[in-house]
Protein backbone atom coordinates (compact mmCIF):
# COMPACT_ATOMS: atom_id res chain seq x y z
CA UNK A 1 0.00 0.00 0.00
CA UNK A 2 1.28 3.73 -1.04
CA UNK A 3 2.27 5.79 1.76
CA UNK A 4 -0.06 8.95 2.17
CA UNK A 5 0.77 11.63 0.02
CA UNK A 6 -0.55 15.26 0.32
CA UNK A 7 -0.12 18.32 -1.24
CA UNK A 8 0.47 21.88 -0.27
CA UNK A 9 -0.54 24.95 -2.24
CA UNK A 10 0.78 28.85 -1.25
CA UNK A 11 -2.53 30.72 -2.56
CA UNK A 12 -3.55 34.88 -2.02
CA UNK A 13 -5.94 36.61 -3.68
CA UNK A 14 -4.35 40.39 -3.62
CA UNK A 15 -8.02 41.93 -4.78
CA UNK A 16 -8.98 40.98 -0.74
CA UNK A 17 -10.35 44.64 0.05
CA UNK A 18 -7.61 45.47 2.59
CA UNK A 19 -5.21 43.12 1.45
CA UNK A 20 -2.67 45.48 -0.48
CA UNK A 21 -3.37 48.47 1.31
CA UNK A 22 -1.86 46.21 4.47
CA UNK A 23 0.95 45.30 2.41
CA UNK A 24 1.83 48.20 0.85
CA UNK A 25 2.03 49.97 5.01
CA UNK A 26 5.36 47.06 4.75
CA UNK A 27 6.52 47.39 1.34
CA UNK A 28 9.65 49.77 1.15
CA UNK A 29 10.18 48.71 -2.47
CA UNK A 30 8.77 48.61 -5.96
CA UNK A 31 9.17 44.92 -6.31
CA UNK A 32 7.12 44.24 -3.26
CA UNK A 33 4.00 45.24 -4.64
CA UNK A 34 4.59 43.67 -7.33
CA UNK A 35 0.84 42.86 -8.99
CA UNK A 36 1.63 39.18 -10.70
CA UNK A 37 2.77 37.72 -6.94
CA UNK A 38 -0.72 38.35 -5.35
CA UNK A 39 -2.61 38.22 -8.29
CA UNK A 40 -5.63 35.39 -9.10
CA UNK A 41 -7.51 36.33 -12.12
CA UNK A 42 -7.62 32.63 -14.18
CA UNK A 43 -8.18 30.93 -10.57
CA UNK A 44 -5.87 28.57 -11.31
CA UNK A 45 -6.31 27.12 -8.38
CA UNK A 46 -9.63 25.29 -9.15
CA UNK A 47 -8.19 23.93 -12.31
CA UNK A 48 -4.84 22.88 -10.96
CA UNK A 49 -7.64 20.93 -8.43
CA UNK A 50 -9.42 19.79 -11.04
CA UNK A 51 -6.14 18.31 -12.24
CA UNK A 52 -5.71 16.70 -8.87
CA UNK A 53 -9.09 14.64 -9.20
CA UNK A 54 -9.19 13.60 -12.65
CA UNK A 55 -5.24 12.30 -12.51
CA UNK A 56 -3.91 12.39 -9.04
CA UNK A 57 -6.58 10.82 -7.34
CA UNK A 58 -4.14 9.09 -4.83
CA UNK A 59 -3.17 12.38 -3.22
CA UNK A 60 -4.67 12.46 0.77
CA UNK A 61 -5.03 16.00 1.65
CA UNK A 62 -4.39 19.15 0.18
CA UNK A 63 -3.14 21.71 1.90
CA UNK A 64 -4.16 25.79 0.65
CA UNK A 65 -1.68 28.02 2.85
CA UNK A 66 -2.81 31.59 2.88
CA UNK A 67 -3.55 34.96 5.08
CA UNK A 68 -6.43 35.10 6.99
CA UNK A 69 -9.44 35.72 6.33
CA UNK A 70 -9.10 34.36 2.90
CA UNK A 71 -10.23 31.14 1.01
CA UNK A 72 -11.24 31.15 -1.82
CA UNK A 73 -15.30 31.75 -3.09
CA UNK A 74 -15.74 29.08 -5.17
CA UNK A 75 -13.70 26.17 -2.32
CA UNK A 76 -16.31 23.56 -1.13
CA UNK A 77 -16.12 22.36 2.50
CA UNK A 78 -14.50 18.83 2.18
CA UNK A 79 -12.88 15.89 4.29
CA UNK A 80 -9.12 16.20 2.14
CA UNK A 81 -9.41 20.32 1.62
CA UNK A 82 -7.33 22.18 4.83
CA UNK A 83 -7.37 26.24 4.23
CA UNK A 84 -4.59 27.18 7.26
CA UNK A 85 -3.96 30.94 7.57
CA UNK A 86 -0.44 31.87 8.44
CA UNK A 87 -1.17 32.48 11.84
CA UNK A 88 -2.08 28.99 12.76
CA UNK A 89 1.80 27.94 11.85
CA UNK A 90 3.92 30.65 11.76
CA UNK A 91 5.85 32.54 14.31
CA UNK A 92 3.41 35.80 15.15
CA UNK A 93 7.14 37.87 15.13
CA UNK A 94 7.60 37.00 11.52
CA UNK A 95 3.44 38.14 10.63
CA UNK A 96 2.44 39.44 8.31
CA UNK A 97 4.63 37.56 5.82
CA UNK A 98 4.48 38.15 1.61
CA UNK A 99 7.48 35.54 1.03
CA UNK A 100 7.13 32.13 -0.15
CA UNK A 101 10.56 31.26 0.57
CA UNK A 102 10.04 32.39 3.78
CA UNK A 103 6.47 30.66 4.06
CA UNK A 104 7.84 27.37 3.00
CA UNK A 105 10.41 27.57 6.26
CA UNK A 106 7.58 26.90 8.62
CA UNK A 107 5.64 24.08 6.03
CA UNK A 108 6.64 21.21 8.23
CA UNK A 109 4.74 22.45 11.29
CA UNK A 110 1.28 22.32 9.16
CA UNK A 111 -0.99 19.97 11.49
CA UNK A 112 -0.67 16.51 10.31
CA UNK A 113 1.08 16.86 7.39
CA UNK A 114 2.53 13.56 5.49
CA UNK A 115 6.11 13.12 6.33
CA UNK A 116 6.33 13.15 2.66
CA UNK A 117 4.49 16.12 0.71
CA UNK A 118 3.99 17.83 -2.78
CA UNK A 119 4.80 21.18 -2.28
CA UNK A 120 3.28 22.94 -5.38
CA UNK A 121 2.44 26.91 -6.59
CA UNK A 122 -0.65 27.63 -7.21
CA UNK A 123 0.08 28.43 -11.16
CA UNK A 124 1.17 24.92 -11.80
CA UNK A 125 -1.60 23.00 -13.42
CA UNK A 126 -2.07 18.91 -13.63
CA UNK A 127 -2.58 17.60 -17.29
CA UNK A 128 -1.92 14.32 -17.60
CA UNK A 129 -1.98 10.87 -15.26
CA UNK A 130 0.35 11.34 -12.65
CA UNK A 131 2.30 8.71 -9.97
CA UNK A 132 5.56 8.54 -8.03
CA UNK A 133 7.63 8.27 -10.72
CA UNK A 134 7.32 11.48 -11.95
CA UNK A 135 9.33 12.53 -8.79
CA UNK A 136 11.37 9.84 -7.66
CA UNK A 137 13.46 7.57 -9.85
CA UNK A 138 13.59 3.86 -9.80
CA UNK A 139 15.96 4.50 -6.63
CA UNK A 140 13.79 6.51 -4.78
CA UNK A 141 16.01 9.41 -5.46
CA UNK A 142 14.29 12.92 -6.51
CA UNK A 143 14.31 13.35 -10.24
CA UNK A 144 15.51 17.43 -11.12
CA UNK A 145 13.97 18.84 -14.35
CA UNK A 146 16.18 21.05 -15.65
CA UNK A 147 15.58 23.87 -18.12
CA UNK A 148 18.20 25.13 -20.35
CA UNK A 149 20.16 27.88 -19.27
CA UNK A 150 22.25 28.06 -15.61
CA UNK A 151 21.58 30.69 -12.49
CA UNK A 152 24.12 33.31 -11.66
CA UNK A 153 27.05 32.14 -9.73
CA UNK A 154 28.03 33.74 -6.79
CA UNK A 155 30.69 36.58 -7.72
CA UNK A 156 27.28 38.01 -9.24
CA UNK A 157 25.80 38.37 -5.92
CA UNK A 158 26.33 41.91 -5.74
CA UNK A 159 26.15 43.10 -9.17
CA UNK A 160 24.09 46.03 -9.29
CA UNK A 161 22.96 45.95 -12.47
CA UNK A 162 21.73 42.62 -12.26
CA UNK A 163 17.80 41.58 -12.20
CA UNK A 164 16.37 41.68 -8.67
CA UNK A 165 16.07 38.23 -8.68
CA UNK A 166 19.87 37.13 -9.64
CA UNK A 167 21.70 38.52 -6.34
CA UNK A 168 19.33 35.88 -4.72
CA UNK A 169 20.06 33.04 -6.76
CA UNK A 170 23.88 33.81 -6.46
CA UNK A 171 23.48 34.01 -2.47
CA UNK A 172 22.36 30.52 -2.76
CA UNK A 173 24.95 29.40 -5.42
CA UNK A 174 27.47 30.61 -2.25
CA UNK A 175 26.51 28.71 0.11
CA UNK A 176 26.11 25.72 -1.94
CA UNK A 177 29.63 26.14 -3.10
CA UNK A 178 30.98 26.82 0.58
CA UNK A 179 29.21 23.16 1.52
CA UNK A 180 30.02 21.05 -1.80
CA UNK A 181 32.80 22.57 -4.20
CA UNK A 182 32.22 25.50 -6.96
CA UNK A 183 30.50 24.96 -9.79
CA UNK A 184 27.84 26.53 -12.38
CA UNK A 185 24.37 25.27 -11.98
CA UNK A 186 21.43 24.97 -14.36
CA UNK A 187 18.19 26.67 -13.83
CA UNK A 188 15.65 24.07 -12.60
CA UNK A 189 11.86 24.16 -13.77
CA UNK A 190 9.01 25.85 -12.64
CA UNK A 191 7.34 21.99 -11.07
CA UNK A 192 5.51 20.57 -8.24
CA UNK A 193 8.59 19.29 -5.44
CA UNK A 194 7.93 16.52 -3.16
CA UNK A 195 9.40 17.35 -0.21
CA UNK A 196 11.08 14.63 2.58
CA UNK A 197 10.61 16.14 5.73
CA UNK A 198 13.33 13.80 7.37
CA UNK A 199 15.20 15.18 4.35
CA UNK A 200 13.93 18.82 5.04
CA UNK A 201 15.56 18.90 8.72
CA UNK A 202 19.03 17.04 7.53
CA UNK A 203 18.66 20.68 5.16
CA UNK A 204 18.15 22.74 8.14
CA UNK A 205 20.60 21.35 10.07
CA UNK A 206 23.47 22.47 7.80
CA UNK A 207 22.09 25.88 7.05
CA UNK A 208 20.07 26.86 10.70
CA UNK A 209 21.12 30.49 10.73
CA UNK A 210 20.05 31.33 6.80
CA UNK A 211 16.75 29.40 7.32
CA UNK A 212 16.21 31.58 10.78
CA UNK A 213 17.03 35.06 8.44
CA UNK A 214 14.84 33.85 5.66
CA UNK A 215 11.68 33.47 7.96
CA UNK A 216 12.42 37.05 9.36
CA UNK A 217 12.30 38.79 5.36
CA UNK A 218 8.83 39.94 4.75
CA UNK A 219 9.43 40.06 1.18
CA UNK A 220 11.51 38.31 -0.39
CA UNK A 221 15.09 39.30 -0.02
CA UNK A 222 18.62 39.61 -1.83
CA UNK A 223 19.55 37.15 1.04
CA UNK A 224 16.33 34.37 1.08
CA UNK A 225 17.61 30.67 0.77
CA UNK A 226 15.36 29.19 -1.74
CA UNK A 227 13.58 26.41 -0.50
CA UNK A 228 12.74 24.56 -3.77
CA UNK A 229 16.20 25.25 -5.29
CA UNK A 230 18.65 24.54 -2.18
CA UNK A 231 16.60 21.51 -1.42
CA UNK A 232 17.06 19.82 -5.24
CA UNK A 233 20.88 20.82 -4.94
CA UNK A 234 21.20 19.22 -1.83
CA UNK A 235 19.62 16.07 -2.54
CA UNK A 236 21.51 16.42 -5.94
CA UNK A 237 24.76 16.91 -3.88
CA UNK A 238 24.09 13.96 -1.30
CA UNK A 239 23.18 11.68 -3.91
CA UNK A 240 19.66 11.43 -3.68
CA UNK A 241 18.87 13.44 -6.02
CA UNK A 242 19.21 12.90 -10.32
CA UNK A 243 18.65 15.42 -13.03
CA UNK A 244 16.66 14.81 -15.64
CA UNK A 245 17.53 15.52 -19.45
CA UNK A 246 16.22 19.09 -20.57
CA UNK A 247 14.67 17.46 -23.09
CA UNK A 248 12.70 15.30 -21.05
CA UNK A 249 12.01 17.84 -18.68
CA UNK A 250 9.80 19.83 -21.43
CA UNK A 251 7.82 16.88 -22.19
CA UNK A 252 7.55 16.55 -18.34
CA UNK A 253 7.19 19.90 -16.45
CA UNK A 254 5.88 22.52 -19.39
CA UNK A 255 6.32 26.04 -18.46
CA UNK A 256 4.87 28.45 -20.23
CA UNK A 257 5.45 32.65 -19.28
CA UNK A 258 2.14 34.83 -19.85
CA UNK A 259 2.62 37.98 -21.80
CA UNK A 260 0.80 40.54 -23.21
CA UNK A 261 1.16 39.39 -26.82
CA UNK A 262 -1.96 37.02 -27.58
CA UNK A 263 0.00 35.19 -30.41
CA UNK A 264 2.43 34.03 -27.89
CA UNK A 265 -0.13 32.98 -25.17
CA UNK A 266 -1.60 30.53 -28.37
CA UNK A 267 1.84 29.38 -28.98
CA UNK A 268 2.35 28.41 -25.33
CA UNK A 269 -1.48 26.92 -24.91
CA UNK A 270 -1.05 24.60 -27.99
CA UNK A 271 2.04 23.52 -27.07
CA UNK A 272 0.78 21.88 -23.69
CA UNK A 273 -1.64 19.50 -26.50
CA UNK A 274 1.48 18.86 -28.53
CA UNK A 275 3.64 18.09 -25.47
CA UNK A 276 1.03 16.52 -23.19
CA UNK A 277 2.86 16.79 -20.16
CA UNK A 278 2.66 15.95 -16.33
CA UNK A 279 2.38 19.31 -15.25
CA UNK A 280 1.90 23.25 -17.04
CA UNK A 281 3.23 25.74 -15.31
CA UNK A 282 1.41 29.18 -16.86
CA UNK A 283 3.52 31.88 -15.33
CA UNK A 284 2.08 35.32 -15.05
CA UNK A 285 4.54 37.75 -16.86
CA UNK A 286 1.53 40.46 -17.12
CA UNK A 287 2.24 43.82 -15.97
CA UNK A 288 0.39 46.15 -13.98
CA UNK A 289 -3.70 45.19 -16.21
CA UNK A 290 -3.60 41.78 -17.75
CA UNK A 291 -4.62 41.96 -21.06
CA UNK A 292 -8.41 41.12 -21.96
CA UNK A 293 -8.06 39.53 -25.16
CA UNK A 294 -5.39 36.95 -24.02
CA UNK A 295 -7.27 36.64 -20.02
CA UNK A 296 -10.33 35.63 -22.04
CA UNK A 297 -8.40 33.49 -24.64
CA UNK A 298 -6.70 31.57 -21.46
CA UNK A 299 -9.60 31.07 -19.54
CA UNK A 300 -11.33 29.74 -22.71
CA UNK A 301 -8.22 26.91 -22.52
CA UNK A 302 -9.05 26.22 -19.05
CA UNK A 303 -12.76 25.66 -19.66
CA UNK A 304 -12.05 23.40 -22.69
CA UNK A 305 -9.46 21.46 -20.68
CA UNK A 306 -11.01 20.73 -17.51
CA UNK A 307 -14.78 20.92 -18.30
CA UNK A 308 -15.86 19.37 -15.19
CA UNK A 309 -16.28 20.94 -11.66
CA UNK A 310 -14.14 18.73 -9.17
CA UNK A 311 -15.55 17.49 -5.57
CA UNK A 312 -13.70 20.44 -4.12
CA UNK A 313 -16.10 23.25 -5.89
CA UNK A 314 -18.92 24.37 -3.99
CA UNK A 315 -22.16 24.64 -5.88
CA UNK A 316 -23.97 27.64 -5.77
CA UNK A 317 -22.16 29.40 -2.97
CA UNK A 318 -22.64 32.71 -1.89
CA UNK A 319 -19.54 34.46 -0.64
CA UNK A 320 -19.88 37.99 0.85
CA UNK A 321 -16.95 39.33 -1.52
CA UNK A 322 -14.17 37.82 -3.72
CA UNK A 323 -12.06 35.76 -1.94
CA UNK A 324 -13.32 35.41 1.47
CA UNK A 325 -15.86 32.61 2.70
CA UNK A 326 -19.07 33.32 4.16
CA UNK A 327 -19.14 31.71 7.80
CA UNK A 328 -20.77 28.75 6.54
CA UNK A 329 -18.21 27.65 4.13
CA UNK A 330 -15.20 27.74 6.08
CA UNK A 331 -14.50 24.65 7.34
CA UNK A 332 -12.73 24.09 10.92
CA UNK A 333 -8.94 24.34 9.86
Amino acid sequence: MQEPIDIVYLWVDGSLPGFCEERDSYATRLRDRDPARYRDNLDLLKYSLRGIAIYLPWIRNIYIVTSRPQRPAWLAVNNRIHVVHHDQFIDRSALPLYNSNAIFCFLHRLPGLSRRFIYCEDDILWTAPTDLSYFLDEEGRLRVHQRFGHTPDADSQFNVNALPVNPTWAYNNKLIDEAFGRRRRPTHTHAPLLVDLELWRELVQKWPNEIAATKLNRFRSENDLVPVYLYRHFLLNTDRARPISRFKTYGEAHYHGIENFKPWAWIGLNLINVLKPNTTCLNDNWGEVPPVGVTAMIRRYLERTFPDRSPFEADGVETSYRGVATPTQVSAT
